[in-house]
């Protein structure tokens, strides 16, 4: 009785957690053979920029732990803050993109 309760506790816990893991490695293995098959320098840099994506992803996480939220929150934060910054970078650049154009028009 103890033996076999013990083995449905383990199938509950794995559950399907083996085969989609050994599906998403497959995937990316697949991936990036094909990506530097056909484009290897762009499979290069996604290589080179992967591990900065999972510090990112590690920071998210545990900001979202250590606050309490909701993954999706943090997430949302995250998309906000960097699309205000591009806004913010976009409009501080307008001025001199103005004094440039005027510049080369009368010229």
């Amino acid at each position: 009785m103890c033996l076999c309760s013990d083995v449905n506790k383990i199938r509950e816990g794995i559950g399907d957690k083996v085969g989609n893991f050994l599906q998403w490695t497959t995937a990316f293995v697949a991936g990036l053979i094909l990506g530097l098959a056909y484009g290897w320098k762009l499979a290069l840099v996604i290589i080179a920029v992967s591990p900065l994506l999972a510090i990112c992803g590690g920071f998210m996480t545990h900001v979202s732990y250590f606050l309490g939220l909701s993954a999706s929150t943090v997430f949302r934060f995250f998309y906000l803050m960097t699309f205000y910054l591009k806004r913010k970078t976009a409009f501080t650049r307008e001025q001199g993109r103005i004094k440039h154009y005027a510049n080369e028009i009368a010229a």
